[in-house]
């Protein structure tokens, strides 16, 4: 972690705030890293409706 003009009370709010966030409601589309290549252009096209995409690596 690093940035200029925050301190480490200032990271804790943020991942504080971030636990009680609703990521999930975020993440409209997931594939395995492998598949990542394939799946990319979809992504980026505004008409798939990616708000975010998500790559896992397991």
């Amino acid at each position: 972690m690093c940035s200029i003009s925050v301190t480490r009370r200032d990271f804790q709010f943020v991942i504080d705030r971030i636990r009680e966030f609703p990521t999930d409601a975020f993440v409209t589309h997931e594939v395995p890293y492998l598949d990542m290549s394939t799946h990319f252009d979809q992504w980026t096209d505004p008409r798939s409706g990616t708000i975010k995409a998500m790559v896992s690596f397991e």
